[in-house]
């Protein structure tokens, strides 16, 4: 069954070698827009670079496909880590295959249901990409800072 989870010590090299030998678009890196939006295979310094960005964020999300199937992760990943506020917390990584926009959405949106939720004490996630609309998923506001190039999804209100 394909899901979200934590990467934890015991998937990281997996996750490492997964990474290494399957073309992935950077789309966010060192919390920043990655400029080169295709996907190819990454190089070993930006494996290097995005497994231990993953291992030392707060959030270390990774797409599973289950310990029954031969591929070992599935088509997104992402990082988060707290933001300025401590009722933001903010995409640093998001790692993607093709298709690439509607995958990039499906990480954005494995991070807002992961962490925008009763369990957590987080308001907002912080993406920085532009975003203005996700359908079908009118329950989430979305706003669009064009000076600082953020995105913040947060639960609509009542």
């Amino acid at each position: 069954m394909i899901g979200p989870i934590y990467l934890r010590e015991g998937l990281v090299t997996k996750f490492k070698d997964h990474i290494s030998s399957i073309p992935y678009c950077i789309i966010i890196h060192n919390d920043e827009t990655h400029s080169i939006k295709k996907t190819k295979n990454l190089t070993i310094d930006e494996v290097n670079s995005i497994v231990f960005n993953f291992i030392s964020a707060k959030y270390p999300i990774v797409c599973s496909a289950g310990s029954k199937s031969t591929i070992p992760f599935w088509d997104y990943h992402v990082a988060l880590n707290c933001g300025d506020s401590d009722k933001d917390v903010f995409i640093s990584e998001l790692l993607v295959r093709e298709p690439m926009h509607e995958n990039m959405i499906k990480g954005i949106l494995m991070a807002y249901f992961m962490v925008i939720n009763n369990k957590n004490n987080y308001e907002r996630l912080v993406v920085p990409i532009e975003l203005e609309k996700i359908e079908g998923y009118e329950d989430i506001t979305i706003e669009y800072d064009h000076l600082n190039n953020l995105t913040y999804l947060y639960k609509r209100s009542s």
